[in-house]
């Protein structure tokens, strides 16, 4: 299983541990001033995720435009509380 982590400009390394040892693999982990390559390439990037992840959530153009991206091709958002949740829809 693959996610996409959306995340603040602080340390997320504890979160990126709680997920690899739930099985999943982080595509990439995006922040909200993420260079304008990653912009370009979100919906592609989430296209290719099982899950997107979200650490922090705020009102950066890059958190809206993942936001409608996960919704636009059905891909599950999980606040980074529920990121149990994850393993129990993966085991479905």
């Amino acid at each position: 299983m693959t996610a996409v982590v959306y995340g603040g400009l602080q340390d997320g390394s504890t979160l990126l541990v709680r997920i690899q040892g739930l099985g999943i693999r982080t595509i990439v982990w995006i922040t909200p001033n993420a260079d304008e390559a990653y912009q370009q390439n979100i919906d592609e990037t989430v296209n290719n995720a099982d899950c997107l992840i979200v650490k922090t959530p705020d009102d950066s153009s890059i958190f809206r435009k993942l936001m409608e991206a996960a919704l636009t091709r059905r891909v599950p958002v999980f606040r980074e509380e529920c990121v149990d949740r994850i393993q129990c829809m993966h085991s479905f």
